[in-house]
């Protein structure tokens, strides 16, 4: 039916628009959390369990391309990294925010509606 240059190429393809699609999965909820600054209403646990998965799927991708399989590899090393770097950053302001607020003895959600005041009267 398909030769396997047609096979190679739709694979790149169909690989392409998958890493396309994965890389900008969190890029919503991170312009979200800033924009709001709200982290209380965001999982812990999909953040680190997203970012685990991205160094798992990259250390993969490393070995893939030490195997010398480039055209599988690349998509999943640049992919894994963009989402590693965009889950490493919301994890980071998640917690962040919840020592912050432990800190003060509060909840995180007190504290983002602290700092929510906070910047809304700079504002004005």
């Amino acid at each position: 039916m398909f030769n396997p240059s047609q096979l190679d190429l739709m694979l790149t393809i169909l690989s392409t628009i998958a890493a396309i699609a994965s890389a900008i999965l969190f890029l919503p909820q991170l312009f979200k959390s800033f924009r709001t600054k709200m982290t209380s209403d965001t999982s812990l646990f999909l953040f680190i369990i997203s970012f685990l998965g991205s160094v798992f799927w990259l250390g993969f991708g490393i070995i893939l391309m030490l195997q010398g399989r480039l055209g599988a590899s690349i998509n999943l090393i640049w992919q894994n990294s963009f989402v590693g770097i965009i889950v490493f950053v919301l994890l980071s302001y998640k917690l962040l925010h919840m020592y912050k607020a432990k800190k003060l003895n509060i909840s995180e959600a007190q504290f983002c509606h602290q700092l929510n005041l906070k910047s809304h009267n700079k504002n004005k």
